[in-house]
């Protein structure tokens, strides 16, 4: 019979390693679950990839960025999220519960603060749960 003393040894060990398996294992999304604020513009693919919408404004006599946006969309574009210090472009989870793309496109061409989650691999934001213009 074993001793009360080893029994508490023996349920603390195993809650150990129970603790430690989780803390290595984890959840599968742990980074991409956690909520981060993102400051940049909401814009298409095709400026993105430029860097600005100078050439297709320039181009096509568009007055602001909102109109660019939503011509290049018509032409095949994809909305993005475009981070001006770093020139990073994420794509956009366009089928939110909350910001779907129509809600989305009432930011086209304006810089914003979103908070959302990150899917770095997929370079993707997503659960985006606020945005708000600067």
């Amino acid at each position: 019979m074993k001793t009360p003393k080893k029994r508490y040894w023996v349920t603390g060990l195993s809650i150990c390693r129970v603790g430690l398996c989780a803390a290595l294992l984890g959840s599968p999304n742990a980074a991409s679950d956690i909520p981060l604020a993102f400051q940049g513009e909401i814009t298409d693919s095709v400026c993105a990839r430029a860097g600005s919408h100078d050439d297709m404004e320039r181009d096509k006599g568009f007055k602001d960025s909102r109109d660019c946006v939503s011509e290049c969309l018509k032409d095949g574009a994809v909305l993005v999220f475009r981070n001006l210090a770093t020139g990073a472009s994420y794509r956009l989870d366009l089928d939110g519960p909350v910001f779907n793309q129509d809600r989305l496109m009432e930011f086209a061409g304006a810089k914003v603060r979103i908070i959302g989650s990150l899917d770095e691999n997929a370079a993707l934001i997503w659960h985006i749960q606020s945005v708000q213009r600067l």
